[in-house]
C-alpha cells in the first residue's frame, strides 16, 4: 500500500520547535546588538562632555558653576515630542531644576562658553528613557557641578539608560528611585565648582 503524502504530526511538531528554537537565538543576538549599540553611543556622548568638561577645569580651575542643568543645544534637544526646546526631560509637571531635584533647561551661555572650548558640541541625539528622575521621560545628559550629592564632592555627568549596568560611571540608586528597569549613572569629573578635587 503506497504512503500517503503530507507530514506526521511529530514531523510538523520538529519543525515547529526549530523554528521557535531559531526565533529565540535571532531576538537575543538582535537584543544584545541593540545594547552593544546603545551602549557605544552613551559612552560617546558622555566621554564627549566628560573631554569639553575636563578642559574647562584646566583652563579655569574649577568645573562650571551650574547645578542640574541638561547639557545640549537646539540640535540634540529641539521642541518636540512632549519636549521644550533645551529640555532633556519632559517637563509636563515641573521646570524648576531646584524643586525636588528636577533638572533645569540647558544654560545658552554655559553651553556657548562649552561649545569655544573644543569647536563644537556632541550633536548625536541620547537614548530616550522613561521611568527616571521621580518617574519622567529623559533623553540626554545633566551636569551637576555641586558638591551637595555625592560624598566625594565631585561634578557630575548624571544619565539614565535602560541597560541593566552603566556604560560609563558609576550606577547610582537614588536617580532612578526603585524603578528595577532602568539604571542611574554618575560619570565623576575631576574637579566641583568649587575647585575641590574628587575625593
Amino acid at each position: 500500500m503506497k504512503r500517503r503524502g503530507g507530514f506526521t504530526i511529530i514531523e510538523v511538531a520538529v519543525v515547529v520547535i526549530i523554528i521557535a528554537i531559531l526565533v529565540t537565538l535571532s531576538a537575543a543576538v538582535y537584543r544584545g546588538i541593540r545594547e552593544r549599540a546603545e551602549a557605544s553611543a552613551i559612552i560617546t556622548h558622555v566621554k564627549q562632555y566628560a573631554n569639553i568638561l575636563e578642559l574647562y577645569i584646566v583652563q579655569n580651575g574649577r568645573a562650571p558653576r551650574a547645578s542640574w542643568r541638561c547639557l545640549g543645544d537646539a540640535t540634540t534637544l529641539p521642541a518636540g515630542n512632549g519636549y521644550e526646546e533645551n529640555f532633556c526631560f519632559n517637563p509636563a509637571s515641573n521646570h524648576n531644576g531646584a524643586n525636588g531635584g528636577i533638572p533645569a533647561p540647558a544654560d545658552p551661555a554655559l553651553m556657548e562658553e562649552l561649545r569655544g572650548i573644543e569647536n563644537g558640541l556632541p550633536t548625536s541625539t541620547f537614548p530616550e528613557v522613561k521611568g527616571c528622575v521621580a518617574g519622567r521621560t529623559v533623553r540626554g545628559v545633566i551636569y551637576d557641578g555641586s558638591t551637595n550629592n555625592f560624598p566625594d564632592y565631585s561634578a557630575v555627568i548624571v544619565y539614565c539608560t535602560k541597560l541593566k549596568t552603566c556604560p560609563i560611571g558609576d550606577r547610582v540608586a537614588w536617580w532612578t528611585g526603585t524603578n528595577p528597569d532602568i539604571s542611574g549613572c554618575a560619570y565623576r569629573l575631576s574637579k566641583n565648582e568649587m575647585g575641590q578635587p574628587r575625593q
